[in-house]
């Protein structure tokens, strides 16, 4: 990327004019010196409950081993899709372009591997992106001029962090040659839009996008998301590709009181489903009990004791939470400090009494030791958050 000053000056982005008409881009040869477009400082945002990364993705690893092809020509980009290889190219087939992120086809959505604990994005991953508080103007940067400059009025532009650019896609003529669509600044540049692969895609014709356009009828002009989208295209097209993942939850796994058995979980704590648990009657005395679960922590770090009333009364007295390396329970990795009380339960889950945090990803075979003063039907959950 070079570097274009009138004087001292780098002006912005329609601040240059040819005629009446709108400057996008200056090129010294086949080098683009302006605007100029810093790379984005890769990062995790939240959004709308879940972590997204910060820019189009350059991943090239597939999860079966070796990676996805790089191609540099119309050919090789049709021969990859009739042949269903995993392909993906640079904006104007030019890696100078990285910046944009790479633009992949189908056959890439089920072979790329993501970083860790990331996934491309299925319809339900980008129509809670839709549904969020998030504006698409929040989402959109602009800093590479890539959408009309009239973007530039939107008060919340970017204040998201998402860094959707309006670079379009990589489309195929009636000829059967890769177009790059749209080019900024052509007509009012109500074209320019950024375009997300759904890993949800039908099984007929068409393609499933999440979709950032630009709309310069209202003022300020806006851009919107838009989400179902379907693309009634042929499925040769390439689009960028953006990684998610769920953000920490409470999501819960409800362990036993007896200890006998274990309840064993393992993968990516926060997507467990079960909803039974086991209770137990008491007399108004006090009770020790001891609560066991096997938990193979994949993602998360922190392990939480939760408790509530079913029915009568519950004074939780103290809690202690221990965890170990073996089955029997002797080689003791982490514990918890006492947690000392008394307070009275609800019909709700409370916490926390302890928070358990271990540094390395494992199995690990935890132990809640708790005093308790009760009477009716008590319950407890573990919790990951």
């Amino acid at each position: 990327m070079g570097d274009f000053k009138i004087g001292t000056t780098t002006p912005p982005v329609g601040n240059i004019k040819l005629g009446g008409r709108n400057v996008y881009e200056v090129y010294s040869g086949p080098t683009k010196v302006w605007p100029s477009c810093s790379d984005i400082i890769p990062a995790e945002i939240t959004l709308g409950g879940q972590i997204w990364q910060n820019k189009n993705s350059v991943v090239t690893a597939k999860s079966g081993g070796g990676n996805i092809s790089i191609v540099t020509s119309s050919s090789a980009w049709n021969n990859a899709f009739t042949s269903n290889t995993p392909a993906a190219a640079y904006w104007g087939f030019n890696s100078a372009n990285a910046n944009y992120g790479l633009y992949y086809n189908i056959h890439c959505l089920s072979a790329i591997q993501p970083p860790t604990g990331f996934r491309v994005p299925d319809s339900t991953d980008l129509a809670t992106l839709a549904n969020s508080s998030d504006t698409g103007s929040s989402l959109s940067n602009n800093d590479c001029g890539l959408w009309p400059p009239s973007v530039n009025t939107i008060p919340d532009l970017n204040t998201a962090g998402w860094n959707g650019q309006g670079r379009g896609y990589l489309g195929i003529d009636s000829s059967g040659n890769v177009i790059w669509n749209p080019t900024v600044g052509s007509g009012s540049g109500a074209s320019a839009r950024s375009n997300i692969w759904n890993a949800t895609q039908p099984s007929g014709q068409g393609m499933y996008v999440f979709q950032l356009t630009y709309s310069g009828a209202t003022t300020p002009p806006q851009i919107n998301k838009q989400l179902p989208t379907y693309i009634t295209l042929l499925k040769n097209f390439g689009f960028n590709i953006r990684f998610v993942k769920d953000a920490v939850t409470n999501t819960g796994l409800y362990g036993n009181f007896t200890g006998s058995p274990d309840d064993t979980q393992s993968g990516t704590p926060n997507v467990y489903t079960q909803t039974s648990q086991t209770s137990f009657n008491t007399s108004n005395n006090q009770q020790n009990r001891v609560a066991t679960s096997i938990i193979t922590n994949s993602t998360y770090d922190e392990f939480r004791f939760k408790a509530k009333i079913n029915n009568g009364s519950f004074t939780m007295n103290s809690v202690q939470i221990f965890a170990y390396s073996d089955s029997a329970r002797t080689n003791l990795v982490a514990q918890t400090n006492p947690w000392t009380g008394p307070v009275a339960m609800t019909s709700s889950y409370q916490d926390p009494w302890g928070s358990l945090t271990l540094s390395t990803p494992g199995t690990y075979f935890l132990k809640v030791s708790f005093n308790l003063t009760s009477s009716g039907q008590q319950g407890y959950q573990l919790t990951l958050t």
